[in-house]
Parts: C-alpha cells; structure tokens; sequence
C-alpha cells in the first residue's frame, strides 16, 4: 500500500525513481534509467520500472537507485500538462543515461 508517515492511504501518487540496468551479456556497462511515474505502490511502481527497462533492448532491471513519492506541485515542467488526478499506473516520461 502506499501509506504515508502517519499510516494513511494515499492512494495513486507521482514518483521520480532511477532506476539501475545493467547491460545483458556486458558487466561493466549499464545505464541509470530515470522515469517519472504515477502509482499506488512501490510495487506497482516497480511493475512499471521492469517493463520499461524491458522495453530497452539487451537490458535488465538491477534495482532502484533512487526512488521518491514527488507532490504534484513539483513535477518537473514537461509534466505541466499532467492532471492532479490519476486513476491508473502509468509511466509520463523515461530518461536513459547508457555508461
């Protein structure tokens, strides 16, 4: 559940998450993957991660590097356009950085 400090439901919320992928058959090459998310949970949020790391191909999901719930008034501007409101798991925006 995505619960906040004080145990109450916050139902869908926006998240910044990098995520770590590693680079299929290369262990010393990978790329942080930053996505911009709503979900209800860390797990749902995770579901989404994994798919679109599978969506690049010859990547792996290793983890999250970082992962934060973000409030709607700090959403980055090319998210301007989203509604406070969401009612389903989606991912807004994906940032690949290959190393």
């Amino acid at each position: 559940a995505n619960l906040d400090e004080g145990g109450r439901e916050l139902g869908m919320t926006l998240w910044f998450a990098t995520v770590l992928a590693g680079r299929v058959g290369h262990r010393d090459k990978g790329a942080y993957v930053s996505l911009w998310a709503t979900a209800g949970s860390m797990t749902e949020l995770e579901d989404l991660a994994v798919r679109e790391v599978e969506k690049l191909q010859g990547y792996t999901f290793d983890g999250f590097y970082t992962c934060d719930r973000v409030a709607y008034d700090d959403r980055p501007d090319e998210l301007g356009d989203l509604p406070p409101r969401r009612l389903i798991a989606q991912v807004h925006q994906v940032n690949v950085d290959e190393w």
